[in-house]
């Protein structure tokens, strides 16, 4: 990856920041897309290190424009509006994840372009009663799952149409450092770290975690073997369920809290099913990849960085995550 120039949307977000960091590493020149006045705490002691335009993806002549200045071997497409439970206006779901893929893309300059790794969601798959594979018709029932659903869709039939190196890596629950607070991991660990009682919802929902660094691993060999990767969905998950008790349980018995669990304490709008969990069978075959940490060592190495980082958590809460 080193001497790439690589670009990174939504690089302010939980992925986007990550993928920032890896690519920087790496020795590559990173560009980001960033909207308006997104905070971008994640990114505050790299803001040097990357060259940052203010662009909404939802301006096609304004994308098109950067994209033929920038000239990137490598795009990470990581932006999305609807993850959380505070964004819930479906215009803007459908304007970022539809709309602004389908200008992103467009807006790809064929020659010399390597790839493109579209970040997906297994929100794409919809209700399901077993495990999640790439074969599966994808029936969302949530207007966010609807519309990445779309842009998997879209990003596929331009590499299969018109031979765009386009990857899609449909991620289920990556969790570890630079989450936002309000997400369950971060929720029990701050909680936790500071004997305070977390509030919870039900120990009986399940979901499929995986540990951010195997998240990243899996883009790494994306570029490594992009050759046989173009035009292909792949699954990037643990390959196994855990209920919320489980990740709670745990997180208590490695940070030694005093807190106890307040369950049903937390209204939950989302429509929970029996199953979420990745078949990733595809990603060990296409990828030669397969998540090196499993529950506990993924919460292990989360906590502690967490016990680092606490300044920058209340720092972060003076903006909006």
């Amino acid at each position: 990856m080193r001497n790439k120039r690589v670009l990174i949307t939504g690089a302010s977000g939980f992925i986007g920041a990550h993928l920032t960091r890896l690519f920087l590493e790496s020795g590559s020149t990173v560009f980001v897309l960033k909207r308006g006045k997104t905070p971008s705490w994640r990114l505050q002691d790299i803001m040097d290190d990357i060259q940052q335009e203010n662009i909404d993806l939802r301006d096609a002549s304004a994308v098109e424009k950067s994209l033929r200045c920038i000239k990137p071997d490598i795009i990470c497409h990581a932006a999305i509006y609807g993850g959380y439970p505070s964004q819930q206006q479906e215009n803007e779901m459908f304007e970022t994840n539809c709309l602004g893929t389908v200008n992103l893309v467009n807006a790809c300059v064929r020659d010399g372009l390597e790839l493109f790794i579209h970040a997906g969601t297994s929100s794409e798959y919809g209700i399901k009663n077993q495990p999640m594979s790439e074969d599966h018709v994808c029936r969302p029932h949530t207007p966010y799952g609807v519309t990445k659903a779309f842009a998997t869709t879209y990003c596929q039939m331009k590499a299969l149409t018109e031979g765009l190196p386009i990857t899609t890596l449909r991620l289920f629950s990556p969790f570890g450092p630079y989450e936002v607070e309000t997400r369950l991991v971060p929720t029990l660990i701050l909680s936790c770290l500071q004997d305070k009682d977390p509030r919870l919802s039900s120990p009986a929902n399940v979901r499929d975690f995986i540990y951010i660094e195997d998240v990243l691993d899996a883009f790494k060999k994306v570029i490594l073997h992009k050759d046989r990767c173009a035009g292909q969905i792949i699954n990037i998950g643990q390959g196994c369920q855990h209920t919320v008790g489980d990740v709670a349980r745990l997180v208590q018995r490695l940070t030694r809290t005093r807190a106890q669990l307040r369950w049903g304490e937390m209204e939950n709008p989302r429509r929970e099913v029996p199953v979420w969990q990745a078949d990733i069978r595809k990603a060990k075959e296409l990828l030669d990849w397969q998540p090196a940490h499993d529950l506990e060592q993924g919460l292990t190495k989360t906590i502690a960085w967490f016990r680092d980082h606490l300044t920058l958590y209340e720092s972060a809460n003076a903006a909006s995550l």
